[in-house]
């Protein structure tokens, strides 16, 4: 995992993208990963994959994408966080944002974020549906976040 995250670190430099638009390219490329469910791939209710197995399985559902996510972000030095939403059965990754990004957001859709016990902020970042970028929630999330963060 360290070495995938060093190149899509590497690319990003190289490409002189900012926060918003690394995060944006590590999540299109887990997003493309296709959606699976456990019992159909592994004949188990509930399969924890590591990452590299959702990576060479090319599958998983929402826990295992977000976990994918997680890895190579925290490996690129992201400060990152899991977002249970357990009401709606669903998981998604949190990256950590400051005050002065939220106040400063300009993007064309609404910046969607929770705060943490740790007084931190934590982008939505979904990894289960194409086209969604950082801080993008779909509109079928519904419940409160449970944040878990990632040390």
């Amino acid at each position: 995992m360290q070495e995938t995250a060093t190149t899509f670190k590497t690319q990003a430099e190289q490409a002189g993208w900012g926060f918003l638009d690394t995060v944006d390219f590590v999540m299109s490329f887990v997003q493309n990963i296709p959606y699976t469910v456990d019992p159909e791939t592994t004949s188990y209710d509930e399969y924890p994959r590591y990452p590299i197995e959702t990576m060479i399985d090319e599958g998983g559902d929402c826990e295992d994408t977000v976990v994918l996510l997680i890895t190579i972000l925290k490996e690129m030095g992201y400060d990152v966080a899991l977002l249970l939403f357990a009401s709606d059965q669903h998981m998604a990754a949190g990256v950590h944002i400051t005050q002065e990004f939220v106040d400063g957001w300009t993007e064309s859709y609404s910046l969607r974020y929770y705060k943490g016990l740790n007084g931190k902020n934590y982008a939505y970042c979904d990894t289960t549906g194409l086209g969604y970028r950082p801080g993008e929630q779909p509109e079928k999330i519904k419940g409160s976040a449970n944040i878990l963060p990632i040390e």
